[in-house]
C-alpha cells in the first residue's frame, strides 16, 4: 500500500492479528492507547481485535506491506 502525505487508515478494528512492514517513510500507528513510529524495515504485530490508526505525518510517500492473518479451520 502507499499512503501519501497527509493519509491514514481511519479508525478500525481487524478481527486477526496484523503485521506491518514499511518499505519507504514514516507511519505513524495510534493503538492500545499510543503512538508508534513504524519506519523502514521494520515489523509490526498488531494483537487481533485492536483498535488502531495508522497515518502518514511525513513529507514524503509511505510505502508498506499490511498483513492480516485469518484462522484457517
Amino acid at each position: 500500500m502507499t499512503y501519501l502525505p497527509g493519509a491514514d487508515s481511519d479508525l478500525h478494528l481487524n478481527e486477526g492479528p496484523e503485521i506491518t512492514i514499511v518499505q519507504e517513510g514514516e507511519l505513524a500507528l495510534y493503538a492500545q492507547g499510543k503512538r508508534e513510529a513504524l519506519r523502514p524495515r521494520t515489523a509490526h504485530w498488531l494483537p487481533e481485535a485492536s483498535a488502531h490508526l495508522a497515518r502518514n505525518e511525513g513529507k514524503r510517500p509511505a510505502k508498506f506491506w499490511s498483513i492480516l492473518l485469518k484462522k484457517c479451520e
